[in-house]
């Protein structure tokens, strides 16, 4: 499922700091208290608008410890 990919993202220092945006029906206060390294959360259902505002948003801001896209 989404949270075990995000958590195997997180483990592996080869994905460590990619950007994860959880995509779920699930309340963000039950997703966060199992697993709380994704950088956006989008509720389902969600408009396709949003989806790419919130990408955007993600490719703009670094993660920790990296330098900003120029």
């Amino acid at each position: 499922d989404g949270l075990a990919v995000g958590k195997a993202l997180r483990r592996d220092p080869r994905t460590c700091s990619s950007r994860i945006a959880m995509h779920t029906s699930m309340d963000e206060s039950v997703v966060r208290s199992i697993f709380d390294g994704y950088d956006a959360f989008l509720p389902k259902p969600c408009e396709a608008q949003m989806l790419g505002e919130c990408i955007e948003r993600l490719l703009r801001q670094p993660r920790a410890g990296q330098r900003p896209a120029s």
